[in-house]
């Protein structure tokens, strides 16, 4: 199949696109069936980690299509979600952090965004609407556990994590639409452990669904792998379910040539002064990660599961599943011990992988898209109107075979300066940035002069190892990128989406 590059259009996708003509957003075929929707999202999960995750793996990836090259744009998760449920880049929607007044649930809903998001259009297009899980951080945050706040707008039937009882694998609290259930904190109850719960909340639903006429779409969002902040768990660290702990044992990091970089020399400063890990530290965070490799086999069953939980309702065939993650993480690359908001190595790269009517089977996809991309997508699947403008694209073309590359430029950003313990490595801080991605470059522009820029060639360095920003050879590509970076980093709408060809 020759290559062809595609981007996105207007609002109601009306007229003659580069497939050929299309038609309003809202109108189906005559007959034409929509199809159900399930998004799975986890917490913090890189990309490598699908590794260990056997039935995603067949029962996703082997039945559609897996993205390689997919990128959070705002590598946080609170940003990271605000990206899914508008398609909009961070500086669009203005969650910028986890908590009040810059970002979390408190800016998402002050801001009215909550109010025209995805499950508010899928409502209106006629979709039942579950959210199962993690919402956006600080929800309920404000009030009572005992007393959740009312569910937000657009969703049929809202099952959130409370406060930060969500990051608690035992002893939780969930609003079942409002009303608060505490689940007990008894780590030798398989039933209460916190994936388990969310599953079996997740099948009810698909079956109560399945029942109706109307479609539907159930996002399940588990807090794994992200480690837990009980005080009676270790800072780091997650529980795996009590069936998995033994498991993988012996399990050792997944070292990319990047992990604890010797020579930092052509980095920033912000990672110039961290101290290569010592091997205590490399110790602690194998073993860290052998519990985060744990808790995924948890969400590896809940996705075999739903898949069972369609198939036996007879909704398998007429369902796309998306399966991916807010965002990556980083366990020892650059020297940084563990951690995101850095626009290299595992921090952007997410899992992401649809199965679905029509969709390739068993296809890998080489394409730079973006969390940016996925309501676009869902929107268009269930043929509703956005009642945001989206900054990323459909990626319906690729998913369908008619596409293979996107040439286009992706933003990544961090637009809050954020701090945090990083033990042992005489670092911490994290620098706010915003970068150009494309399937070729990474160039990244620092806000504080003093750090300098990074240039990157993927293609040759995939493991951003040799910073080109400084070397004569590349003076004409980095005055390219920094054009480019400067026609998208306030972009919006249709100006996210304008496609360039790689350099």
């Amino acid at each position: 199949m020759a290559v062809r590059h595609f981007f996105g259009h207007g609002r109601r996708d009306v007229g003659r696109g580069p497939f050929g003509p299309t038609r309003a957003v809202g109108a189906p075929r005559p007959g034409e069936r929509r199809p159900n929707l399930v998004v799975i999202m986890t917490d913090d999960q890189e990309n490598a980690t699908l590794r260990y995750m056997p039935q995603t793996r067949a029962l996703i990836a082997h039945q559609g299509m897996r993205f390689n090259d997919a990128q959070a744009s705002f590598t946080l998760c609170c940003p990271s979600r605000a990206t899914f449920l508008t398609g909009e880049y961070a500086h669009n929607h203005g969650v910028l952090g986890d908590s009040a007044p810059t970002g979390g649930w408190y800016k998402f809903n002050r801001d009215g965004k909550e109010a025209k998001d995805l499950p508010v259009a899928l409502q209106h297009a006629g979709y039942n609407t579950a959210l199962i899980g993690k919402y956006l951080n600080g929800w309920g945050a404000d009030t009572p556990v005992s007393k959740p706040p009312p569910p937000p707008p657009g969703w049929t039937q809202f099952y959130g994590g409370v406060g930060r009882t969500v990051y608690n694998m035992w002893g939780f609290t969930i609003a079942h639409n409002g009303h608060a259930h505490t689940y007990p904190n008894d780590p030798s109850n398989a039933a209460a452990y916190q994936t388990n719960v969310l599953t079996n909340l997740a099948t009810r639903q698909i079956r109560r669904f399945a029942g109706q006429r109307r479609p539907f779409m159930v996002s399940v969002f588990p807090v794994a792998p992200h480690y837990e902040e009980n005080p009676a768990v270790r800072r780091g660290y997650i529980r795996p379910a009590p069936k998995y702990r033994h498991a993988l044992a012996g399990l050792q990091l997944h070292r990319t040539p990047s992990f604890n970089e010797r020579n930092v020399s052509d980095k920033p400063p912000y990672i110039r002064r961290r101290q290569l890990l010592a091997p205590k530290l490399i110790t602690k965070l194998t073993r860290q990660n052998l519990g985060r490799v744990q808790s995924l086999l948890s969400v590896d069953d809940m996705v075999g599961r739903i898949v069972a939980e369609l198939k036996r309702t007879g909704q398998l065939a007429n369902t796309v599943i998306l399966f991916t993650s807010d965002n990556g993480f980083v366990q020892g690359q650059h020297r940084i011990f563990h951690g995101k908001i850095v626009p290299y190595g595992d921090s952007p790269r997410i899992p992401l992988i649809f199965r679905g009517p029509g969709f390739l089977r068993n296809a890998k996809s080489r394409a730079v898209v973006a969390n940016i991309d996925l309501a676009p997508t869902l929107l268009r699947l269930a043929h509703a109107h956005p009642l945001i403008q989206p900054d990323g694209i459909s990626l319906l073309p690729l998913l369908h075979g008619k596409a293979t590359a996107t040439g286009r430029d992706l933003l990544l950003e961090d637009l809050d300066k954020a701090s945090v313990g990083e033990e042992g490595t005489g670092g911490g801080s994290y620098e706010p940035y915003q970068a150009i991605r494309t399937s070729r470059w990474l160039y990244v522009d620092y806000f504080d002069p003093r750090q300098g820029v990074e240039l990157y060639d993927l293609r040759r360095d995939p493991d951003d190892l040799h910073n080109l920003a400084n070397d004569p050879r590349y003076a004409r590509i980095r005055l390219r990128l920094t054009r480019r970076l400067d026609a998208i980093r306030n972009c919006a709408g249709a100006s996210c989406r304008r496609g360039r060809v790689h350099p």
